[in-house]
């Protein structure tokens, strides 16, 4: 113009960089900056923009990211020399990844918590568990690849997958001492706090069972004194053995229900804040 102003509209695809920080991904929101300026300041070059927003009237859809906010400011660098910035900031739609990560590692969560409740008579426990446990490292394979690979920063949902296979790992190994305990009865193993609890729950259940046999009149033989001492003696070491099993599952699957509801609220927590 003969004023000295010039308006140059340039054209083409221009593939710029962004730092991305992938700590509470995938509920991230990432805000990219790009400068336009010059490198050098030989000379004045006053650059301003006629709005503060950036046209994306032409913009396509995106099925990762999604444009909240677009925006362009002047910044003064030397004298009558400016730049300017053009702020993107981007959500990720989170959607796909609840659905194909996190809730897949809550059920095998659950499930390996519930594999208590599997008696290890039934030989299946263990098994499960390891069918359990190699569906956790496959799981934790596809989160990997399918995850930014970024060293600077450590993800939380990282962090909670990892959490839940070593719980995963836990569950496995214990369930493997069970197993073990189940053929290898002794009552010198078995803790002094499980033998009283174990001790009192039997005095509970035998005084309701004598209680019952008292209002019973229906009964007719009744064992000698000395036959059924001799069968409670043969029998409290199996039972003591059985209550003290049933009592240690028990307690293990409310532990790590516990844990496994703690740590998801946890998570969920940090990341939505």
């Amino acid at each position: 113009m003969s004023n000295g102003d010039a308006e140059w509209d340039s054209g083409g695809n221009i593939r710029t960089t962004c730092r991305i920080d992938i700590t509470k991904y995938p509920f991230d929101s990432q805000t990219c900056n790009i400068v336009i300026g010059k490198l050098e300041y030989d000379s004045e070059v006053y650059m301003s923009t006629s709005s503060e927003n950036v046209f994306t009237t032409a913009l396509e859809g995106n099925g990762e990211w999604k444009l909240k906010s677009a925006l362009i400011k002047e910044k003064t660098v030397h004298h009558n020399v400016t730049e300017i910035i053009v702020m993107l900031t981007l959500s990720r739609y989170w959607f796909f990844y609840v659905v194909n990560i996190m809730l897949p590692v809550a059920l095998l969560s659950i499930m390996m918590v519930l594999s208590f409740k599997i008696p290890p008579v039934s030989g299946e426990r263990l098994g499960y568990n390891m069918a359990l446990l190699l569906s956790f490292v496959v799981l934790l394979n596809l989160i990997g690849e399918s995850m930014p690979r970024v060293s600077k920063q450590v993800s939380y949902l990282q962090l909670y997958v990892s959490y839940q296979l070593s719980m995963a790992v836990v569950i496995t190994l214990l369930s493997i001492l069970l197993v073990k305990f189940q053929f290898t009865k002794s009552e010198i193993n078995i803790p002094v706090v499980i033998k009283l609890y174990s001790f009192f729950c039997r005095c509970k259940r035998q005084k309701s069972e004598i209680s019952n046999n008292v209002n019973d009149n229906s009964r007719i033989d009744q064992p000698s004194f000395e036959n059924e001492e001799k069968i409670q003696s043969e029998d409290n070491d199996q039972m003591l053995a059985t209550d003290a099993e049933q009592i240690i599952e028990r307690l293990f699957t409310w532990i790590f229900l516990a844990m496994f509801i703690l740590s998801t609220i946890l998570f969920l927590v940090v990341v939505a804040t």
